[in-house]
């Protein structure tokens, strides 16, 4: 007998969604247990927090004595029944792409948030009944259909189940092939959007992840986009995405291209963590933190095809992708975190860590993302300069999916990508890895491109003379100046500034963020300015002598580059080398918050 799950959403407008679980009894005991965590995002979201009015009864629909036992866990006695079906609500307000969500216009069902266990049945096949709200009448999900009626779906196990969020409501639904395998585009919302040019433009990128892994391997892929207010983020899974953008972020033209690397990354991830996974994510234990030292690899590797995929989609152009690239190093560069955390730490630390920034965050930790972009492009550089081209990073992807492919469970260890660098690159690659992510040696990233025709160049951002520099992020609220994190070892943590400072003055007069930031760029370092702050609601002065600021980084063709470096770069590239550049723009992106 399957599982059964049925979810009602009778009245959205309270943001309730009601579940029935029904099961085979296990004995004298049925336990129901609820997902602490959802893959992908590596952190205990508690999901039982939400769970109210647990119930459970027969197959006569008698009621049985139920207990929770644990924060996520009921038991039912269920001696002498053949059928367990258990009962509650979910309180589902939660706008993100991790947590279900229903209101008066849609739903989001997103499983491991919503659909309780029974410990010994993950395994068996599951059939889940969908009952919307009269007019809702567009379902967007992977899941197949178990009959002729789209609101009846089937899994065929329980990590199947959370694997799919489905979209319901009156969304607009755009559709395409490619490799004739069929892919659905599910938009809810509104926003400043072509709808008709972002579907064509996700389909550039399905073809050029396509032709870089050798084909597609689903059945078929359902992506899922909000248009919301604010945030933006996603969330992979097996054969979908579910992505949250900003409504009005898809306007001026650097906008969208961001959006897109976005819908780029997500998909990505349809190899590298879906199928490409490493060990202790291959069947998922749902009530604990599922440690690994390869979050750097699934991710940041991910982060940075996110930048190839668009280039090699014609989405982006060489300049584009070499800036965005160049971003990702300044930002390792400049945080002094990188000098603390390996990536291997950073990766093991995510479930305690990675989504759980504060002030100090920049000074104590290091993004496996940014970093990890950063070693998976000296990586694919070091393999093209070997092999002169023959090999890269691709070759290692395949190979990884190949052996991921052998069987639905199939895992990597790290012994496995070391081995598979090894064959692209013709000779092992352990010294440089090593360095890479167990260390916090800075990554000699000028070295890597130099046989590529490239420098780096690192310049303020006007590429005038360096302008003064306090070392501190700071932001906006209600009209205040509010110091969010101040860099160690930089000027104002010497003179004692701190992080939640309230900046009210320069030298006597009044400044708003913007203001702040204008009168230190027209600094020069060795200046001494007073800033006025409330600390605690208490006034004080802070004298700080200013320092340099750090330079921006960008990537530079040489003028002396030989035929065989602008032969690496147009094999790594995807189109000739050109002429010499000089820092031809900042690579700092629309919008984002640079220390000052």
């Amino acid at each position: 007998m399957p599982v059964r799950y049925v979810l009602r959403m009778a009245e959205p407008r309270t943001h309730y969604f009601e579940v029935t679980a029904s099961v085979e009894s296990r004995g004298a005991v049925t336990e129901f247990v609820m997902p602490v965590w959802t893959p992908g995002s590596y952190m205990v979201r508690e999901f039982s927090q939400h769970v109210e009015s647990f119930r459970a009864r027969d197959e006569a629909g008698r009621e049985l004595p139920a207990a929770k036992t644990e924060k996520n866990r009921w038991r039912v006695e269920s001696k002498g029944t053949k059928k367990v079906e258990a009962s509650y609500r979910v309180y589902a307000f939660d706008v993100s792409v991790r947590t279900p969500f229903v209101d008066d216009s849609h739903a989001v069902v997103n499983g491991a948030g919503l659909f309780v266990f029974s410990p010994g049945s993950e395994l068996e096949p599951i059939e889940l009944r969908l009952d919307p709200p009269e007019g809702w009448t567009s379902i967007s999900t992977a899941l197949e259909l178990a009959g002729d009626d789209p609101r009846i779906r089937r899994a065929p196990d329980y990590d199947a189940l959370v694997d799919c969020p489905i979209e319901i409501g009156t969304h607009e639904v755009f559709r395409f092939e490619v490799a004739n395998v069929p892919h659905e585009v599910a938009i809810f919302g509104r926003g400043n959007v072509d709808r008709e040019r972002f579907v064509a433009d996700v389909k550039r990128i399905v073809e050029a992840s396509a032709a870089l892994m050798g084909g597609l391997p689903y059945p078929r892929y359902v992506f899922i986009v909000h248009l919301l207010p604010t945030g933006t983020g996603g969330l992979e899974h097996r054969s979908s995405s579910l992505m949250q953008f900003s409504r009005f972020d898809f306007q001026p033209a650097s906008e969208y291209q961001r959006q897109l690397s976005l819908v780029s990354h997500e998909f990505f991830h349809t190899w590298n963590v879906k199928r490409i996974r490493p060990e202790p994510l291959g069947r998922f234990d749902y009530g604990r933190e599922n440690y690994t030292t390869l979050l750097w690899m699934a991710e940041g590797f991910t982060t940075y095809y996110q930048e190839v995929i668009l280039r090699r989609a014609g989405l982006q152009s060489a300049d584009d992708m070499l800036a965005a690239l160049a971003k990702s190093v300044r930002i390792v560069l400049e945080h002094p975190g990188a000098s603390v955390q390996s990536l291997e730490e950073a990766s093991t630390d995510a479930w305690i860590k990675h989504y759980r920034p504060n002030e100090n965050a920049k000074n104590s930790r290091v993004s496996y993302y940014v970093k990890g972009s950063v070693v998976a492009m000296l990586l694919d550089l070091e393999l093209r300069a070997r092999t002169a081209g023959k090999k890269s990073l691709d070759d290692v992807m395949r190979a990884l999916d190949r052996q991921c492919s052998e069987r639905p469970d199939a895992t990597f260890s790290d012994a496995d990508l070391r081995r598979a660098l090894a064959s692209a690159a013709g000779s092992p690659l352990d010294a440089l890895l090593d360095r890479l992510v167990r260390t916090t040696e800075p990554p000699n990233v000028a070295s890597a491109v130099r046989p590529f025709g490239l420098d780096i160049a690192q310049a303020n951002v006007a590429g005038e003379s360096p302008s003064g520099w306090l070392g501190i992020f700071a932001s906006s609220e209600a009209g205040r100046t509010i110091v969010d994190t101040v860099l160690l070892a930089g000027p104002a943590s010497r003179a004692g500034l701190s992080a939640r400072d309230e900046i009210i003055a320069i030298d006597g007069f009044r400044v708003d963020d913007a203001g702040l930031r204008a009168r230190i760029g027209e600094r020069e370092p060795g200046d001494r300015v007073t800033l006025t702050i409330a600390r605690d609601e208490m006034l004080r002065t802070i004298e700080v002598t200013l320092g340099e600021a750090p330079a921006d980084v960008a990537f530079v063709r040489r003028a002396s580059a030989t035929a065989a470096e602008k032969a690496l770069y147009e094999n790594w590239i995807g189109e000739p080398f050109g002429e010499p550049s000089a820092v031809a723009r900042a690579a700092t992106g629309e919008g984002e918050t640079r220390a000052f």
